[in-house]
């Protein structure tokens, strides 16, 4: 779906916050404008500079932010509650194998 062509995962991570509680600290942020199923159109803001996704929003009058997660520090902190848009997920994505974990990337075969 749009969340998972945008940014490639088959997770989003995200919390909302009120947007008087938002404050970007320096930099600016790019937008796109895409509609959404509802027919709002909603803004999909990043990081110019590194592509990283740093929340969506309406597109006009927002008083709430999606905060994308994945470049936030304390993200260790926030664990899920609930998932949305499951009707989207990837099949795998709710029945993960055990398998053995690999903690780093492997090596590029040659």
């Amino acid at each position: 779906t749009q969340c998972q062509t945008n940014g490639a995962p088959a997770f989003q991570w995200m919390v909302q916050a009120p947007a008087q509680h938002i404050e970007l600290l320096t930099g600016e942020l790019k937008a796109i404008v895409k509609t959404a199923e509802s027919g709002n159109e909603r803004a999909l803001s990043f990081c110019p500079n590194c592509a990283t996704t740093i929340h969506g929003s309406n597109a006009k009058d927002a008083d709430m932010y999606s905060l994308r997660l994945g470049g936030c520090r304390q993200r260790e902190a926030l664990e899920p509650k609930f998932q949305v848009w499951h009707r989207s997920a990837i099949p795998w994505a709710s029945d993960l194998p055990a398998g053995s974990p690999i903690e780093t990337q492997r090596p590029i075969a040659r």
